[in-house]
């Protein structure tokens, strides 16, 4: 069947945490369905250099087609919003997902 599975893999990867002083909790599940591999990431974290204290950053990333993209953003992305914040900037994850896009080959392929 190409690229599709004969029949959808629903097995589950959860993944989840609290941030207790806060009266936080999170969870997030990934599934792979009907696609030959899974192409989808997530990222949460509750602190992150460059936010106020308080503050938490959580993607969901689509891999449309391929895992890698969406890897990398889950590991780099934050970095970008954090800097972004420490900066002054008010639309951090806006301007962070803008610079991210426009580095384009700097990061090269196959790196996430």
């Amino acid at each position: 069947m190409g690229f599709l599975l004969d029949a959808p893999r629903c097995a589950q990867r959860p993944h989840g945490g609290a941030a207790a002083s806060w009266g936080l909790r999170f969870g997030a599940s990934a599934a792979q369905g009907w696609r030959a591999h899974m192409e989808d990431a997530h990222c949460a974290w509750l602190a992150l250099p460059g936010l106020p204290p308080g503050w938490a950053f959580f993607a969901v990333l689509d891999g449309h087609g391929g895992s890698r993209a969406a890897l990398f953003g889950a590991r780099h992305l934050p970095g970008h919003v954090g800097m972004n914040k420490a900066r002054g900037g008010g639309g951090a994850a806006l301007e962070g997902v803008a610079c991210w896009n426009g580095a384009g080959p700097k990061y090269g392929e196959g790196r996430a």
